[in-house]
């Protein structure tokens, strides 16, 4: 998906989740998954992993990214994904998640994700 129609899913989610307010009152909740690890243990350091911490947090616990690997493309499109699930960021939150993703967590990573590299 384009960053170009990051607004379209989101004003799509919004509208889902609006119209799904009534439905969510009725149905329990189930909590998010917890890992044993803080996600900062796991989450390397660099510019986006609070944002992601705070947006991907809300379903499910953040640093289960950590087991994922992907390219660019790949990253663009779990976040398309989890946008269309009901993630609700700003296109600066969705880039700045995206850009973190794609640097420490690239597809020819070891076990050990390499840490981003930080704008100054």
């Amino acid at each position: 998906m384009p960053r170009a129609l990051y607004p379209l899913a989101f004003v799509a989610t919004a509208v889902l989740s609006l119209s799904a307010v009534g439905a969510a009152a009725q149905t329990p909740s189930l909590p998010a998954p917890q890992s044993s690890a803080h996600p900062s243990a796991v989450l390397p350091p660099g510019e986006g992993r609070d944002t992601l911490m705070q947006v991907c947090s809300q379903c499910h616990s953040p640093d289960i990214v950590a087991t994922q690997r992907h390219t660019a493309d790949g990253w663009h499109n779990v976040i398309a994904t989890m946008l269309g699930r009901g993630a609700v960021a700003t296109d600066d939150q969705l880039d700045q998640i995206e850009n973190y993703l794609t640097n420490a967590f690239p597809p020819d990573a070891k076990a050990t994700p390499a840490a981003p590299s930080t704008k100054e």
